[in-house]
């Protein structure tokens, strides 16, 4: 596992009105100690409304460890923000399910959020909890992260 980690990511709008669908090119970097990184492409589908949003994506990961590329899991996913009465504070739901076509078995992840939008500035906020971990009673099971982002408009 890589515990300790950076990620610069970059969505791209390749079809759809930015006011109501979208779907989207995504693409990660995701870096950790030693020898440990990932590589993530895939697409993602967004319907918004004024108050509320649905997506769907679909992730290929190219995880590394200890130099050795050791697992290629496809992750599926689904998503819906709301968006609180006149505030640009959006938060969120998400659920995504990682087939590692091993003989490890799947793992299902569910975050819950907010994002806000200042000017060009994306700030968030999530707590991401390992539903595998959570039922088993494992540690670590569950973590918060911070996010900063850039929009182009």
């Amino acid at each position: 596992d890589i515990t300790k980690y950076n990620r610069i990511s970059a969505t791209f709008t390749i079809a759809g009105k930015k006011q109501w669908d979208l779907i989207e090119l995504i693409t990660a970097y995701t870096s950790g100690l030693d020898e440990n990184y990932t590589h993530s492409y895939g697409l993602n589908y967004n319907y918004k409304k004024r108050k509320f949003g649905f997506s769907v994506n679909a992730i290929q990961h190219s995880i590394t460890l200890n130099g050795v590329n050791t697992y290629n899991p496809i992750e599926i996913g689904t998503s819906m923000h709301f968006r609180l009465r006149k505030k640009e504070i959006k938060p969120y739901f998400h659920f995504s399910h990682a087939n590692f076509k091993n003989n490890i078995d799947p793992k299902q992840t569910l975050i819950v959020g907010a994002v806000s939008r200042i000017n060009n500035i994306s700030l968030g906020t999530h707590i991401v909890s390992f539903l595998d971990k959570l039922k088993e009673g494992g540690e670590n099971f569950s973590y918060i992260a911070v996010s900063i982002g850039f929009i182009f408009d």
